[in-house]
């Protein structure tokens, strides 16, 4: 059953928006895995986006006929969900006990656990790529519109992201691309301008308060970074903890991050 002419031109926008927010978030997840653990684990956020696109298409096609049925419906709670699920899963991942090193006695369970960690981070993309697809799939005759509103929303995304780089940490960036979602849906709903346009100056003021706590280091206490235990900064921070080491200042920007620490029992920066 195709669009509603009107949802159909709406969910432009939309497509965009989402593609926009899940190469940003492909790239927010390598970076922050970057600074927790270590650069090569970035393969495991590139198959979390493949197997998270993949499943959609095969959830699609099994039940194909329910999703044509309700294509307002589920993709208005898609980009809610979408949205959610970008800062939930990397509050909920990091608290995983995964761990890089795998000693015998321990491999069986650090791969479970690095398994339940891939599925956390495979829902986002998951929820993309069905947004994605069900669009494609009950709007057979704008194809090629969708599609290339898509591409448009890849590439912005990953020109935004690097902007974005620059005024939140890695581990930051989950809320700002998480309320462009948001916004998106706002679209789709049927409510007076005067409601969206309240809304959207509730969600830009939202955008300002987080960007201020950036600056003031609140990030990293809403979404703490699980620091693997042998770099420096993991060690720097244990001493924070006992109260013997101070952290002066936090600098991030798309080339990486630095945080300067004082501490009489350490020489490191």
């Amino acid at each position: 059953m195709p669009f509603h002419r009107d949802f159909g031109q709406k969910i432009l926008p939309a497509i965009f928006l989402v593609s926009f927010a899940v190469i940003g978030w492909q790239l927010a997840l390598m970076r922050c895995l970057l600074t927790s653990r270590y650069h090569h684990f970035s393969f495991l956020v590139i198959s979390c986006a493949l197997l998270g696109f993949g499943a959609s298409g095969t959830l699609l096609s099994l039940a194909e006929r329910w999703f044509e049925t309700r294509v307002r419906a589920v993709f208005i709670w898609g980009l809610v969900g979408f949205a959610v699920s970008m800062p939930v899963s990397l509050r909920v991942g990091e608290l995983l006990p995964v761990n890089v090193y795998f000693p015998p006695m321990l491999f069986i369970t650090n791969l479970l656990w690095w398994g339940v960690f891939w599925l956390i981070y495979l829902i986002p993309f998951l929820l993309a790529g069905l947004l994605i697809g069900l669009a494609l799939m009950t709007q057979k005759g704008r194809i090629p519109t969708i599609y290339a509103v898509n591409l448009a929303g890849s590439a912005a995304g990953a020109v935004g992201i690097i902007i974005l780089m620059w005024l939140f940490p890695a581990n930051g960036l989950a809320v700002p691309l998480a309320l462009s979602v948001i916004l998106s849906a706002l679209i789709l709903l049927e409510y007076r301008w005067i409601i969206t346009l309240t809304v959207a100056l509730a969600l830009a003021t939202t955008v300002l308060i987080f960007l201020l706590a950036s600056h003031v280091g609140w990030i990293d206490k809403l979404f703490p970074l699980h620091i693997d235990e042998y770099k420096t900064l993991a060690y720097l921070e244990r001493l924070e903890h006992q109260q013997s080491a101070t952290r002066l200042k936090s600098f991030y920007s798309p080339r990486g991050r630095i945080d300067l620490y004082f501490s009489p029992y350490s020489h490191t920066l």
